[in-house]
């Protein structure tokens, strides 16, 4: 009896912290510029004073109170955010129609930081297509590698074409044609990834 009152002891600890980290890491990503889930747990690791090798919360918890967080200290600039952003994806997929974009990640879930990227994703015969685009558009660009990941086994590196509009982060991440059905898992949620047309775009403004 006293060694299970111990154990659920330590299990209650450990979701506290776990708790704790949370809201911590949450309170960074939406005040701190940053949009790197673990570099934020990171850092809410060190200011409390945690063990390095401390259970880390899920992506997903995070979220969560990163939502609360907007939500309850951020209402009326979340709302803001959420206007200009989707605007700005709109008229981005207007400008690549024929790439059949679809806006996924924060554009879509609405929890939209200061700092938060715009990500899309195109499909095209090669990413060739897209910069070529992008050129006769005069925006200059970054090529970078996504690592985009479909099941907890296989992932699959994409074309990121990066460049900023006003003051917001862009990502174009390219994929061949006939992948339009095949969804990737959320990185925040670990499910298949929400994703949003040119349409439904528009329906949400």
């Amino acid at each position: 009896m006293k060694r299970h009152r111990e154990r659920n002891r330590g299990h209650s600890n450990q979701l506290a912290t776990t708790q704790e980290i949370s809201r911590l890491a949450a309170k960074i990503l939406a005040e701190e510029g940053i949009n790197d889930y673990l570099l934020a747990k990171q850092r809410a690791i060190q200011r409390l004073h945690l063990p390095a090798k401390t259970s880390l919360p899920k992506n997903s918890e995070i979220h969560k109170y990163l939502a609360d967080y907007m939500e309850l200290f951020d209402k009326n600039g979340l709302a803001r955010r959420q206007t200009q952003s989707r605007k700005l994806a709109q008229e981005i997929m207007d400008m690549l129609e024929d790439f059949q974009p679809l806006a996924v990640g924060s554009i879509v879930d609405g929890i939209i930081t200061k700092s938060s990227r715009l990500q899309i994703h195109l499909f095209a015969p090669t990413p060739e297509y897209v910069a070529t685009a992008l050129m006769e558009k005069n925006i200059p660009y970054q090529l970078t590698e996504q690592v985009i990941r479909y099941t907890a086994t296989k992932t699959e590196n994409k074309p990121a074409y990066n460049f900023l509009m006003g003051d917001t982060p862009i990502s174009l991440y390219v994929f061949s044609e006939n992948e339009r059905r095949k969804i990737p898992i959320d990185p925040i949620t670990g499910k298949p990834a929400e994703r949003c047309s040119l349409i439904s775009m528009k329906n949400i403004l």
